[in-house]
This record gives structure tokens, C-alpha cells and sequence, in this order.
């Protein structure tokens, strides 16, 4: 069965036939074709998952690996009422300048003394030191972003040496993921077990049986549950996803700086779907299937930075949803000597590029929930690609499309939930360092 009718026969209307009149003239037929490499099948992405699976357990095993990584937060559904300061990197700043900020926002409101706790959202793969929430050391930067200095050394160190110098007076240093704090801030009036970001990446985080995880090793039987940063966007093996590239993606990868990684999230996240989009876009001009012989739109369109993420997402949404798209497609293109025909072709790029997105982001959630005990699975999604409701209600679909057939699946949006994911680990170490506290008292006296 193709994953097009599975979608369908799951309440889900079809993204490119239900248009089919209107929309097939011969140079969309030829379009369509030209893209065929994007549409994937339920078997296909069904034999992918098994792959996913099979390389997250034995990443479960392996200290080296960068994957599956334990985050040491063994607690997530909390009631805890406390104050914290919650700081979220995602890559665009370093630690000087986050320093300068904090120290500016703490002034704001009067808190420069109160030695509060911080909880630091760094959205990079980290392997925690000393088996702790307080350390941990950059695996590796992704999402384009680059600093020398920063690879195997402690992040936290780096911030608090950082704050030091600005005569920053801060509590305990929490460090998590972003994937792991929209789980923790989901958790906060939710029995949430996984955590979803698509955005400017992909990644997931979920909740873990101790026993399960062999890289623990002395903790192993200690810790009941753990949360798992599963990095299930740096998935890179060539041999698995090779059937599901196409020449678009491996002209993309060549065009980054960390050619042959992140091959998963770079098929998936936003930061990538918009350069995928205008490779693709010139590849149809070269073969005079759009803008035909006027180059001055596609440098118009690149001037007005129009081949970003929010926009295809657009264009796919109308494509799919409303009954006369062209329309607001022809608004967001806004170029003269732009005809109706390259705006049918643009709809059917970005829906291609989309919808393979979204099928391979819900067979990586639904690879994960595999690891989840349980019929009623709850995710907190953080997404700047699903705008609307309808967006994240297909998404649900789809990851249940892929999903065993006993495990019920709620998708609940979950917005800034890395800062705030980073406030309740924050508040949550300081309780438990002071509730050790004063058990050590207690059992001086």
C-alpha cells in the first residue's frame, strides 16, 4: 500500500490528486515526474525505521557514539513551584555576549544578588561529564554553526567562567537539549514520554527505563528512568538512506560544512528545506520547466529572500488545503512575468519537498516510541515548520500511520518549550541539592 492511501484511508486528504484537473497541464506532468524521487512508500519508510531502530539500541550500548545520548533528568512529571532564570542557546550567540545579555536582563528586574538558579538550553549534542545535568562537553556543532574552541571542552565551565568576568552571581548550572526541554516543559501539565522539536533541526528526546541503557554502566541499575537526547537527526548512514536521497540532497550536502552528517535532519529540518527548495528550483529552470527564459525572477526572488522554510510551508499549505491556492501563491511570489503554470510547478516543489519531510520527521517519532512501554504515548511538539493546527493534526497522523497498532498517539504544541524546559531543570536540581542538603544536616544532628 502506498503511503498516500495509508494517509488517506487515516483521514488524511490526498496533498496533489485532489487538484489534479486544475493543476495537470503537460509542464506540471513533466514536473511531477522530474521529481519523483521525493514521494516515498509506507514500505519503504517502514524498512528505514527497522535501520533507525536497530542503530538507536546499539547506540544505547556505546559511550562513543553521538546518539542516544542520557541526559541525567530521572525526574519529568513534577508539580514544583520555585524561581530560575532559563537561557536558550541555539547557535547564534557565544558565550561572551550571553553573558553581556544575562547580565543586562538580571539588572532589569532586580536579580543580580539573588544567586538564583540557571538552567542553560544548548541546542548541540553533549555528552554529560560525571554523570550529571551540571556538565557536559560539545560533541560536535551542527545546523551550519561553527566556533573554534568549543568541541570536547565543558560548556557550562565556558558560561560560568563567562558570567565570572561580568561579575554574574548565579546558583547551580543545569545544561539541556532543547528536544529535552520541550519534554520537561510538556511534562509540566502533561504525562508527556517524548519530545519533539522540528525547526531549525530535528531531534527527539524521550523517557528511558535505567536498566535499558548499558552506557550508564555503575548507574545502570541505580537510575529507574532517565531522559535520552536521541540525536535521531545525525542518523547518517549512507547505505540506509540512500534510497531516500535524491541528486537535490547530495548537491545540498556538498554545499555544507559537514558534508556526510546530519544526513536525516538535513532531509527534514527547516534550516535545510529552504536551500533545498532553491536547488531545485534553479535545477527546473535549467531544463526550462519554470520562469522560462527570464533568469531576473529567480534573482528577484533570491533578493527578496523568497526560498526560506516559512515560505514553502506556506505554498504546500495551500496547495493542500484550499480549493483556489493559486491565488495566494501568486501573492507570495509577487514578480512580473511570473505565469500560472510557475506557480502550479512551485506548489508541487514545495508540497514534493514537504511532504517527504513530514513523513520522514513521523518515522523517526515513531521509531522512538518503540522504546516506549505503554498505549497512550503523549509527545510535546516545538515547531517553527507546523504553523497551523492542521499542520500538527496531520503530523499526528501520520507518526500513528507508522506507529505499532496498540499505541494511541497525542500530538499537544508546546511553545518555547526549550527556555522553559530549561527553568523547571534548573529548579529541579536546586530542590534535590538542597533537599541532600539538608538530609546531610539531619543526619549530622
Amino acid at each position: 500500500m502506498s503511503t498516500s492511501s495509508s494517509l488517506i484511508s487515516a483521514g488524511i486528504a490526498s496533498s496533489e490528486d485532489d487538484f489534479a484537473e486544475e493543476y495537470d497541464t503537460e509542464i506540471v506532468k513533466t514536473v511531477k515526474n522530474h521529481l519523483r524521487a521525493f514521494n516515498l512508500t509506507d514500505e519503504g519508510l517502514r524498512r528505514l525505521m527497522d535501520i533507525l531502530q536497530t542503530n538507536l539500541v546499539a547506540a544505547l550500548k556505546s559511550e562513543q557514539s553521538g546518539m542516544m545520548l542520557p541526559t541525567f533528568i530521572t525526574e519529568t512529571n513534577t508539580t514544583i513551584k520555585s524561581r530560575a532564570i532559563a537561557l536558550d542557546m541555539g547557535g547564534t550567540r557565544l558565550m561572551s555576549f550571553v553573558a553581556t545579555v544575562l547580565k543586562q536582563f538580571l539588572a532589569k528586574y532586580n536579580l543580580l544578588d539573588n544567586n538564583l538558579p540557571l538552567g542553560f538550553t544548548f541546542s548541540f549534542p553533549c555528552h554529560h561529564n560525571t554523570n550529571s545535568i551540571t556538565s557536559a562537553s560539545l560533541v560536535a556543532w551542527t545546523k551550519e554553526f561553527s566556533a573554534y574552541g568549543y568541541t570536547n571542552e565543558d560548556i557550562t565551565n565556558l558560561l560560568i567562567d563567562a558570567c565570572l568576568k561580568e561579575d554574574i552571581k548565579l546558583g547551580i548550572v543545569t545544561i539541556i537539549n532543547d528536544t529535552v526541554g520541550t519534554l520537561l516543559a510538556c511534562s509540566l501539565e502533561n504525562e508527556c514520554q517524548v519530545g519533539v522539536v522540528l525547526a531549525t533541526g530535528f531531534n527527539v528526546a524521550y523517557i528511558e527505563h535505567g536498566e535499558n541503557v548499558s552506557k550508564l554502566k555503575n548507574l545502570q541499575k541505580k537510575v529507574k528512568e532517565i531522559s535520552i537526547n536521541t540525536e535521531v537527526g545525525a542518523f547518517s548512514d549512507l547505505e540506509a538512506l540512500e534510497p531516500y536521497r535524491t541528486k537535490f540532497d547530495r548537491m545540498l550536502d556538498d554545499t555544507t560544512n559537514n558534508r556526510r552528517r546530519q544526513l536525516f535532519e538535513k532531509m527534514v529540518s527547516a534550516l535545510y528545506l529552504g536551500k533545498l527548495f532553491k536547488i531545485v528550483v534553479d535545477d527546473l529552470f535549467k531544463n526550462k520547466l519554470i520562469f522560462k527564459g527570464k533568469p531576473n525572477i529567480i534573482q528577484q526572488l533570491q533578493k527578496r529572500n523568497f526560498f526560506i522554510t516559512p515560505t514553502m510551508t506556506e505554498i504546500a499549505e495551500n496547495y493542500r488545503i484550499y480549493d483556489k491556492p493559486l491565488g495566494r501563491i501568486q501573492q507570495l511570489v509577487n514578480t512580473d512575468g511570473t505565469s500560472l503554470t510557475d506557480c502550479k510547478v512551485l506548489a508541487v516543489v514545495c508540497n514534493s519537498i514537504c511532504s517527504r519531510s513530514e513523513l520522514l520527521a513521523a518515522a523517526g517519532v515513531a521509531t522512538v516510541c518503540r522504546f516506549i512501554i505503554g498505549e497512550n504515548i503523549t509527545v510535546g511538539v516545538d515547531s517553527s515548520i507546523f504553523y497551523s493546527d492542521s499542520g500538527l493534526q496531520r503530523f499526528e497522523k501520520k507518526i500513528e500511520c507508522f506507529a505499532e497498532a496498540d499505541k494511541k498517539i497525542r500530538l499537544l504544541r508546546i511553545n518555547e518549550g526549550s527556555g522553559r524546559g530549561a527553568a523547571v531543570a534548573a529548579a529541579l536540581e536546586a530542590n534535590a541539592i538542597a533537599e541532600e542538603s539538608l538530609w546531610s544536616f539531619c543526619s549530622v544532628l
